[in-house]
């Protein structure tokens, strides 16, 4: 599912089969599930969302926004809440 949303909305490697840059390490390592999950409850995200949906909510283009500048050593933005 995640691999047809795009590489720029969602990106899916194998730990084991892929080879990673130390860009993606810095996303993984600074995001993650467990971070985008507490993000997506604190932002109130429907349960019944389709992932589609989910990932092309402006609240997300906010996080991946957020997520590259901490990677690139920035300070992130505030992102209201829903």
């Amino acid at each position: 599912v995640h691999r047809s949303l795009g590489v720029h909305i969602s990106f899916v490697r194998s730990v084991t089969m892929d080879g990673w840059y130390p860009k993606q390490i810095a996303k993984m390592k600074n995001g993650g599930n467990r971070r985008l999950r507490e993000f997506m409850r604190k932002q109130k995200f429907p349960s019944g969302i389709s992932i589609k949906d989910k990932y092309h909510q402006k609240a997300l283009e906010l996080y991946r926004e957020n997520l590259a500048a901490v990677c690139q050593g920035e300070a992130p933005r505030a992102i209201p809440l829903a």
